[in-house]
């Protein structure tokens, strides 16, 4: 398999020279996908933290395109020949790091019922995750519910259960309650086209369902 390996340094993606071999896991579960890789590199300097990295893996017959925040470690092997190891993580880690303020959720006894999708949206109100504009202080949080409109249909169909979060809960607890209704993992995914800035949805996937197959 052919691996081509690509960093965003904040302006375009510079390809970069891979050396041994690339690592990663991709899971349907609450367990963070992870990997690293070996880069071969004139630089000293290290990536910044939390880089944005985009993988290419070709078997010759399809093309699959992952994207993770790295962080880099830098040894000097010698005379201006330098080998970057990045550690890997899947773009969900970032709901980790995002806090709400505490939100709760009850339903009338009579009349209707406050569906999933509805909660989301009050969620959403609650946390702000995704930069409307580069360069722009405004910040919204966005679903990209057509990346699986199957499970928008889902949530929209769905009673929400009567929820209780404390202030201080992270963005990743609150969705993986929701998540569990459904039995889907929530999930932030980067889309990383190649002729202009990366950006991130967030939506989520079903456990288990299985979109595709590639062999290393």
């Amino acid at each position: 398999m052919r691996v081509k390996i690509f960093v965003y340094d904040g302006n375009e993606w510079l390809e970069q020279t891979p050396c041994n071999s690339a690592e990663f896991d991709e899971r349907l579960d609450e367990q963070i996908d992870t990997g690293s890789v070996q880069l071969i590199s004139a630089v000293e300097t290290p990536f910044p933290d939390f880089c944005t990295v985009k993988m290419l893996l070709n078997d010759g017959q399809e093309e699959k395109e992952l994207c993770y925040r790295a962080f880099d470690a830098v040894e000097k092997r010698g005379a201006g020949y330098y080998v970057h190891t990045l550690e890997l993580v899947e773009p969900t880690r970032e709901l980790m790091g995002v806090l709400i303020d505490g939100i709760k959720f009850t339903q009338p006894i009579e009349g209707e019922k406050l569906s999933l999708k509805e909660a989301l949206t009050r969620i959403s109100k609650k946390a702000v995750l995704l930069p409307k504009g580069f360069g722009s202080d405004e910040v919204v949080f966005l679903f990209d519910w057509n990346k699986n409109p199957s499970v928008s249909r889902i949530l929209d169909e769905t009673v929400s259960p009567e929820f209780h979060w404390e202030s201080e809960t992270s963005l990743w607890e609150v969705l993986c309650d929701v998540g569990n209704v459904i039995n889907c993992i929530p999930r932030l995914y980067i889309v990383a086209p190649s002729s202009s800035a990366p950006y991130k949805v967030l939506t989520f996937d079903k456990v288990n369902d299985v979109t595709g197959e590639y062999e290393l």
